[in-house]
């Protein structure tokens, strides 16, 4: 009679969880949870116990893709798609050893509406990597379009022709640049590096930045959107714009250059505070745009687990993603 009872409410849970209008991915004790927005009918998807860095749902909420923890399983599959009931369907390695080494970690995935997946992978000191693989219809297989190396991108969006990736990066510890790099003119894909011109750095002056926002290029590429609460500001790329160069005093040397610079610096007995360095960057055209945007109700990134048992005693979880269904 037990076994009945318990099989009633294992079914019960499944159905009203089924029903519920978001699903969020947690972890769990180095695994991969599903709840729903009241913190409640959990499911559990890996058992491996590695650590979570990431997760994504698919654009029709019917799958995940979610990356291992970093450095010690660097060399096993680290990019992994399951779906909902917790069924491998797909595992990628990602994987440069050829160019300079294994990505460390993959610390940000997009799963974009035309199953385009896009992952932002950590490479030691060398910097990031940005992969860009493409799966076929039932997941069971992908293709490498694309590694872009050195990326040290914060927030960013591609364009849907994968041509032209805008980001945002720090300028100093008030203001942020919006760079914009044209890939398939100046990414040697032969050597992985960037020829010059190096990216375009526009400054956002007088543009309000908060975390979480989001990036989107207009239809014909000529702007970039920031989108941010219920502020919307478009930044016209069509053109260069007016440039700017600053020396950069010695205070800021010491925050642009990296441990390897230093380094080859010493070997080559050059003194950073001897340096010529310069900032260079744009001063463009930035609207705010008047349109009313509805004001989004972001889900929060923490969530409170409720009646879970000893498994779960009512604390609170990192949520990686949610999925809610469209209304109608």
């Amino acid at each position: 009679m037990e076994k009945y009872a318990f099989l009633l409410i294992f079914l019960i849970s499944i159905n009203l969880f089924s029903n519920s209008d978001c699903k969020a991915l947690l972890e769990k004790d180095g695994n991969l949870w599903i709840a729903n927005e009241e913190g409640k009918f959990l499911k559990q998807l890996t058992f491996n116990g590695k650590g979570i860095l990431d997760a994504k749902w698919s654009p029709d909420g019917q799958y995940i893709a979610y990356s291992l923890g970093g450095g010690v399983y660097a060399d096993e599959d680290n990019l992994l798609i399951i779906d909902i009931k917790g069924n491998l369907l797909n595992k990628i390695l990602v994987d440069l050893s050829g160019i300079y080494r294994n990505i460390d970690y993959i610390d940000k995935i997009i799963w974009d509406e035309k199953g385009i997946l896009i992952t932002n992978g950590v490479v030691g000191r060398y910097g990031m990597v940005l992969s860009i693989f493409e799966l076929n219809e039932d997941l069971s297989n992908y293709k490498n379009i694309k590694n872009i190396f050195a990326l040290n991108c914060g927030d960013y969006v591609l364009s849907k022709d994968l041509k032209v990736l805008a980001c945002l990066n720090p300028y100093d510890e008030e203001n942020y640049y919006l760079e914009i790099h044209y890939i398939e003119k100046h990414f040697n894909e032969e050597s992985n590096t960037w020829d010059d011109p190096k990216p375009r750095k526009i400054k956002l002056e007088n543009v309000e930045i908060n975390f979480p926002l989001k990036l989107e290029f207009s239809k014909s590429l000529e702007s970039v959107f920031i989108i941010e609460g219920e502020r919307k500001y478009e930044i016209d790329i069509s053109k260069t714009c007016k440039t700017v160069e600053k020396n950069l005093t010695q205070e800021e040397k010491q925050k642009v250059l990296t441990p390897a610079d230093l380094e080859m610096f010493d070997k080559k007995n050059i003194k950073p505070i001897d340096l010529q360095l310069k900032k260079i960057y744009e001063l463009c055209t930035i609207k705010k745009v008047d349109e009313k945007l509805e004001k989004r109700e972001e889900m929060p990134m923490y969530i409170e687990i409720k009646g879970g048992g000893r498994k779960f005693k009512n604390e609170k979880y990192f949520i990686y993603d949610w999925h809610c269904k469209q209304k109608d």
